[in-house]
């Protein structure tokens, strides 16, 4: 996440807006929406799906996918 705040520039900003959540004990997913501006005015806009795997109750690993991956690299190139 630093090297995307990076990405974006002093002035860049990152929104998320949570849309649904499902978990388990062992497992919990997330939709989300990510609206993001660059200090020098681009912006762009994604759904992503996080699935996060917990263990002793601390999220341990996360896969991401992005609905439009070619929006993001456009995006953050």
């Amino acid at each position: 996440m630093r090297r995307v705040e990076d990405l974006l520039g002093q002035d860049g900003s990152l929104t998320r807006t949570l849309h649904d959540v499902a978990a388990s004990d062992d497992h919990a997913v997330t939709l989300v929406s990510v609206y993001a501006r660059r200090s020098d005015g681009r912006t762009a806009h994604w759904n992503a799906a996080l699935v996060m795997h917990i263990e002793d109750g601390k999220i341990n690993e996360v896969w991401v996918t992005i609905e439009d991956p070619y929006v993001v690299d456009e995006f953050l190139s």
